[in-house]
C-alpha cells in the first residue's frame, strides 16, 4: 500500500514538471494531485475515497478519517492542532479502540474547500479571530458512517448516516493542521444506485453464494430493481439491525463487495445499506431469500453401551475426572477399532483443541458465565429426563450406585464444548454474511470452508505460551501416564 505524503511547499517547484506527466491517481484537475489510495481496510474497518482531494488542506482533512480507520494514533496526531483539547481527542479514541467502540466504516463521498465566510458556526469564526496561523482554509466533507456492533449496543450520539462537517484547517511552519471542526449535520439521503451491474460475479444469498451466470437473469434484474426503489428512512429516525437478519451481497469480478442487509422492526421491513443508510419498504425481500436459521451442532449423547463402560470408570474413585474422561474416550475409539495409541493420541489432540477453543471463546468474550453454564446443564438433563427412553438411562445409574444427574454433571466438559462450538459458529456466520470471507489472504466461497480455515488459523494452530495451557498439558501428560499404565 502507497504511503500518503503530503506535499511541503518547498517541494512544488521540484515536483511541478513531475506532477504533469504523473499518472498514477491523476484527475486531470489543477493543484495538489493526491498520490494515496482510494480503499484501506483495517481487520473489519474500512474507508473508501470517492472524492480525490484537491488541496493540501483537504488531504489533511482525509488522512483524519483515514488514520482514524487504521488506528494510527501517532500519524493521526499529526493532523491535528497540538492542543488540549485534540490530546483528550485522540486518547478518547485509543480507548474506544480498545473497546470495539468506533466507526467501522466511512465512505467519503465529498471534499470541498469552502470560503471561511460561509461557516456560521461560532467556533470556527473564533479559532479565526484567535489568528494562531499564516492562513486559514474552511474543507467540508460529506461522508457516510457506520458504527461498530460494540458502538451501537452503547447508543452513540450520532446514528450511523449521512453527514456533512466542516473542518477548519490552519498553515504553519510548513504544514497544515486541523484547528476546530464543526458539527455533524444530516445530508438527505437518496435512493441506492448500484453502478456497474454488468460486473457483477457472483450474488450472495444470505451464505450462498451463485455465479452470476447461473442466477435467472430476470430475477436479478428484479431484485436490483426492488433495492434502488427503496425508500430512505425520514429524518430523524433510529433504526439498529439486530442479529436475525438477511443479507443479500453483489460480489464484483474484481473482488470488492456491495453489501445490503434486510430485517424486520416492529412487523415492518427495512434495509440497511452496507455505508449504515437505513430504508424502507423493504419486504420484497421475501421473495428472493429464505430466512434460513443458523445450524447447530447436535446435542452430546451417550448410547446404552456406552453409558455402562462409562459408569464402571466412575467406580475408581482414585481416578481424576480427567484421567475418568480420558479412559471414556479412549474405550470410545477402541470400540471403533483404534489401538490403544491410536486411541491416545486421538483423545489428546481432541481434548487440546477442546482447551484451545474454551481459552478463544473467553478470550473473545463468548465463553458461558456460571449462570449460563448452570441454566446450559439444567436444560441439558431435562431434555434427556423428556426422552422416551430415559427411565432405562435412570435404572443403569441407580444399579451403578449413582444419579443421572451425577453422570450428566461429569460430562459438563462435552456438553459446554457442543455450546462453545455452536456459539463460534454462529459468530463466522454472521461475519460470512455481512462479507468476510478470508483468513490469510485465502478467500473462501463457502461458509463451511471458511469457518473450518478460521477454527484451524486462530484457534487450533494459535502458539499458546501461557502457563495456564503448560499446567494444562502438564496434567494431561500425567493423566495418559496413568491410563497407558492400567494397561499394562
Amino acid at each position: 500500500m502507497k504511503m500518503i505524503r503530503k506535499m511541503k511547499p518547498y517541494y512544488l517547484l521540484v515536483m511541478a514538471i513531475m506532477l504533469v506527466l504523473a499518472v498514477c491517481f491523476f484527475t486531470g484537475r489543477e493543484g495538489n494531485q493526491y498520490s494515496g489510495e482510494t480503499e484501506y481496510t483495517n481487520g473489519s474497518k474500512s474507508i473508501k475515497i470517492l472524492d480525490i482531494p484537491e488541496s493540501e488542506a483537504e488531504e489533511t482533512v482525509l488522512f483524519s478519517f483515514i488514520y482514524e480507520i487504521q488506528a494510527d494514533f501517532e500519524k493521526l496526531s499529526d493532523v491535528y492542532a497540538s492542543t488540549e483539547e485534540y490530546k483528550i481527542l485522540l486518547n478518547n479514541l485509543k480507548e474506544n479502540e480498545q473497546q470495539e467502540y468506533y466507526i467501522q466504516k466511512y465512505e467519503i463521498m465529498n471534499l470541498e474547500s469552502a470560503k471561511i465566510q460561509s461557516s456560521e458556526d461560532t467556533y470556527i469564526q473564533a479559532e479565526i479571530e484567535k489568528k494562531e496561523y499564516d492562513k486559514y482554509s474552511l474543507v467540508t466533507v460529506e461522508y457516510s458512517m457506520k458504527w461498530s456492533q460494540a458502538a451501537l449496543e452503547k447508543s452513540p450520539q450520532y446514528d450511523s448516516g449521512t453527514y456533512q462537517r466542516d473542518f477548519l484547517c490552519g498553515f504553519k511552519d510548513g504544514e497544515w493542521r486541523i484547528c476546530e471542526i464543526g458539527d455533524m449535520l444530516h445530508s438527505e439521503v437518496q435512493k441506492v444506485t448500484i453502478a456497474h451491474q454488468e460486473n457483477i460475479a457472483q450474488i450472495q444469498l444470505n451464505t450462498i453464494r451463485i455465479s452470476a451466470q447461473d442466477y435467472p437473469s430476470a430475477k436479478l434484474d428484479s431484485l436490483l430493481k426492488c433495492i434502488q426503489d427503496a425508500d430512505p428512512i425520514e429524518q430523524g429516525k433510529s433504526l439498529q439491525r439486530n442479529e436475525d437478519f438477511m443479507s443479500v451481497l453483489f460480489i464484483y469480478e474484481d473482488g470488492s463487495k456491495e453489501d445490503f442487509y434486510f430485517f424486520e422492526d416492529d412487523g415492518a421491513w427495512y434495509m440497511e445499506a452496507d455505508d449504515g443508510k437505513f430504508y424502507e419498504n423493504a419486504g420484497f425481500i421475501e421473495d428472493y431469500v429464505n430466512h434460513e436459521k443458523a445450524e447447530v451442532t447436535a446435542a452430546v449423547t451417550i448410547s446404552k453401551d456406552m453409558l455402562g463402560i462409562y459408569l464402571e470408570l466412575l467406580k475408581d474413585e482414585k481416578a481424576s475426572d480427567l484421567e475418568t474422561e480420558i479412559s471414556y474416550h479412549v474405550a470410545a475409539y477402541q470400540k471403533s477399532g483404534d489401538s490403544l495409541e491410536e486411541a491416545l493420541e486421538k483423545t489428546e489432540q481432541m481434548l487440546i483443541k477442546r482447551w484451545k477453543l474454551f481459552n478463544y471463546a473467553e478470550e473473545e468474550g463468548f465463553f458461558l458465565s456460571e449462570e449460563e453454564q448452570a441454566e446450559l446443564m439444567e436444560n441439558y438433563l431435562s431434555a434427556i429426563k423428556s426422552a422416551d427412553d430415559h427411565e432405562e438411562y435412570e435404572t443403569l445409574c441407580s444399579q451403578a450406585g449413582t444419579s443421572l444427574e451425577n453422570v450428566i454433571s461429569k460430562m459438563k466438559y462435552s456438553i459446554l464444548e457442543n455450546e462453545v462450538s455452536n456459539r463460534f459458529y454462529a459468530a463466522r456466520r454472521l461475519e460470512f454474511m455481512e462479507g468476510n470471507d478470508t483468513v490469510e489472504g485465502q478467500v473462501y466461497n463457502n461458509l463451511k470452508e471458511y469457518h473450518n480455515a478460521f477454527l484451524q488459523q486462530y484457534v487450533y494452530e494459535k502458539e499458546q505460551e501461557s502457563e495456564k495451557y503448560k499446567s494444562f498439558i502438564k496434567e494431561l501428560e500425567e493423566a495418559e501416564s496413568m491410563i497407558a499404565l492400567s494397561y499394562e
